[in-house]
């Protein structure tokens, strides 16, 4: 009777070594199964009923691990800092962006000497500059200077940065597009980059009114510039997307043009406002 019970309790609660060596069994029956066309088979409804299984029995073992990785979290002095102090926030995601701009104007870069694209070549000058408005900004964060006039005069500097970036990124941008021209992805990299996008996109407009009581221009600057390269990869991958999945109607164009527009718009009426809010502020203290 012990015996029989403690197989149930094993069947029912197996542990975390055994729920894993299950659903790596399930996975690999279950690739075999796909790759020989088996999916009628009995064996395929047994790997589905044993795949089934690991899931259910995996889900438990995953709600502990996140509490786990949670208590450990919260016992972390960086990541309470970084939950409860907004400013702190703020700065972390402006060196990151820093980070993640730069190595991606280099990879831009060194696509475009590759292949002598100038579209390639353009998009790399694009965000060079955008990483050159980015290091301003973490370079004042740095040092930890809290002069209002000099934010001021910093945000009106990454304002006219992202105007004119904005204005030559179109020009060169609709020229391309009309010559039916468009960067291709290898392999499955357009839904990495999809994804990517798309989180960025996301994250941006969250931001947008998640931090909208920060009073510091220094930290405006860096979430509007934010929120401009979420909206210029969304139209380059629209682009993209077309490029790989269309079938060369016309039509395409005229969307890929109409949506360049609109973002373009977006981006320049953004930067002219921030041209405006700070020319006002430096109009009063002179």
């Amino acid at each position: 009777m012990k015996h029989c019970k403690r197989i149930l309790d094993t069947v029912l609660r197996p542990d975390g070594a055994q729920t894993i060596c299950m659903a790596l069994l399930s996975g690999i029956l279950l690739t075999a199964v796909f790759q020989r066309g088996l999916e009628e088979s009995v064996l395929a409804y047994s790997c589905y009923a044993l795949s089934a299984y690991s899931l259910v029995m995996t889900i438990p073992h995953g709600i502990r691990l996140i509490g786990i990785c949670r208590q450990k979290l919260n016992e972390n002095a960086v990541y309470v800092r970084y939950k409860s102090d907004l400013e702190y926030k703020i700065r972390l995601s402006i060196h990151v962006s820093l980070v993640v701009t730069a190595f991606y104007s280099a990879a831009k870069a060194a696509a475009g000497l590759w292949y002598g694209s100038a579209w390639l070549g353009a998009l790399a000058l694009y965000y060079i500059l955008l990483t050159f408005a980015r290091y301003l900004l973490f370079m004042y964060i740095r040092k930890g200077r809290h002069d209002r006039l000099r934010e001021y005069r910093l945000y009106r500097l990454c304002a006219l940065l992202l105007l004119v970036l904005t204005l030559a990124l179109a020009v060169i941008s609709f020229h391309t597009v009309y010559h039916g021209r468009a960067i291709e992805y290898p392999g499955y990299m357009i839904y990495a980059a999809a994804a990517f996008t798309f989180y960025s996109l996301t994250m941006a407009i969250i931001n947008q009114f998640r931090y909208r009581s920060l009073e510091s221009p220094v930290f405006r600057a860096g979430k509007q510039l934010s929120f401009a390269s979420a909206f210029v990869s969304l139209y380059f991958l629209q682009c993209s997307l077309f490029s790989v999945f269309g079938d060369g109607s016309p039509w395409e164009k005229y969307m890929n043009m109409g949506t360049g527009m609109a973002v373009f718009a977006i981006i320049a009426a953004d930067a002219v406002y921030m041209i405006r809010k700070s020319s006002e502020f430096l109009d009063k203290i002179k």
